[in-house]
């Protein structure tokens, strides 16, 4: 008999048949090894999916939160511009206001007083209303009222007043002495039309708060006056052109 031939036969046939274990074995070691390599290739795939989606989200938040933060920069500024622009246009519209008021007083008008009571006179923005309560007549004093575009006898404010009194200089400035005392009253000397004159400033009564000028005319005592610090730089050139007869 020949063993080789028996020995090959059975060898083939032993491989050729193999066991149903032995073929499950190989089956469940062929599948592990599939699924090792399988997961092994994909695990870094996976990894980097995300990864790149932690960043992605992380860029998004990012950026919302970078646009929210401009926005309201830029918000801000913009309010700040605005406030700026309308701060430039309020003042340049009252610079304007206060140049075209100006420009309307020119030129200026010219207040003569009676002659009797020496004939005062001075300029007057043409914008100013006259109004003479009292005329002089009869040797009664003079009074009269000056205001912007319109004046009547029952302002309690006057741009200006002007009154010539029958009373001598020294009567009317000693009737104001003990209010300079008490400090109601600023006394300043000044100059009018050459002559030495009395200006006060402070509280006229209790509810204006001006400046009056008491001039000696003559025989008489002329006060011109203002109610509020609002008018002093028109009074303070109005002053300047104050004339009368000696």
């Amino acid at each position: 008999m020949d063993n080789s031939k028996f020995n090959s036969a059975n060898i083939g046939q032993t491989v050729a048949g193999q066991s149903p274990v032995y073929q499950a074995n190989q089956n469940i070691s062929g599948d592990y090894n599939s699924a090792v390599k399988a997961s092994g290739g994909s695990l870094p795939i996976i990894v980097g999916l995300v990864i790149s989606t932690l960043v992605a989200v992380t860029f998004v938040g990012l950026f919302i939160w970078i646009w929210g933060q401009w926005s309201d920069l830029s918000k801000d500024f913009e309010a700040k511009v605005d406030a700026e622009v309308a701060v430039a246009v309020s003042d340049n519209t009252e610079k304007l206001q206060a140049e075209f008021d100006e420009e309307r007083k020119n030129p200026y008008d010219t207040f003569t007083g009676p002659v009797d009571y020496g004939a005062l006179s001075f300029s007057y923005p043409k914008t100013w209303s006259v109004y003479e309560v009292k005329d002089g007549a009869a040797g009664e004093d003079f009074e009269a009222y000056l205001n912007p575009e319109r004046v009547s006898a029952v302002e309690p404010i006057y741009a200006l007043r002007v009154s010539i009194l029958n009373k001598t200089y020294d009567t009317v400035v000693g009737e104001f002495q003990e209010r300079v005392q008490k400090g109601e009253l600023a006394l300043i000397t000044t100059q009018v039309n050459g002559q030495t004159a009395n200006r006060y400033e402070g509280r006229i009564d209790e509810n204006r708060v001006g400046i009056f000028t008491v001039v000696k005319i003559r025989d008489k005592t002329a006060i011109i006056q203002t109610d509020a610090e609002t008018f002093r730089a028109d009074y303070d050139a109005l002053l300047g052109t104050v004339t009368f007869n000696l």
